[in-house]
């Protein structure tokens, strides 16, 4: 392979084309499989595997546009307000318990 590399440098410098040099039907090796890497290849392989795994079933992703919840999917910005409101509300009726307390004893 190096002498033939050699003699297409050889060719791209200015040498006259010779196409007797270059017969390929003695070839036992494609370029493909030469410049191959297997390594990569297999790791290649591993990623599409993974990636159809996970998107084989749906799943909650963070910055989604929507949320499943116990099955049904719902849209985010609904899911956020309830969230939010509702923790809001939680804190008013905790403050509010808090507030009478403080006036019971004082």
């Amino acid at each position: 392979m190096d002498r033939r590399l050699h003699q297409v440098d050889q060719v791209i410098a200015g040498k006259p084309l010779d196409e007797s040099n270059f017969d390929r039907r003695n070839n036992a090796v494609t370029a493909e499989q030469l410049f191959q890497n297997k390594k990569i290849s297999d790791m290649l392989v591993d990623a599409e595997m993974k990636q159809r795994d996970y998107t084989a079933r749906q799943r909650n992703v963070f910055f989604g546009p929507e949320k499943i919840l116990f099955g049904p999917t719902i849209n985010i910005f609904l899911f956020n307000s309830i969230i939010i409101n509702g923790f809001t509300l939680l804190f008013l009726v905790l403050l509010l318990g808090r507030l009478h307390r403080q006036l019971r004893i004082g």
